[in-house]
């Protein structure tokens, strides 16, 4: 009859550790951070000008190897 009541003793405490250490009554101090990315709205009139292929003359020179 002893051996049931240390089993009992230790699983409660066993129990109650893992609830106060693990998180369940001591929640975590603060959250992670949000990843936050800026964005902008584009017309379309903007976004076809952005997109539209460039002519060589419009293209900005390059170097030429030495």
């Amino acid at each position: 009859m002893r051996t049931g009541f240390i089993i009992s003793v230790a699983g409660h405490g066993l129990l109650l550790l893992w609830l106060v250490f693990g998180g369940l009554i001591l929640p975590r101090r603060e959250p992670p951070p949000v990843a936050v990315t800026e964005v902008s709205l584009v017309s379309a009139e903007e976004f076809a000008a952005l997109s539209a292929p460039r002519t060589p003359a419009e293209a900005a020179p390059t170097a030429a190897p030495k």
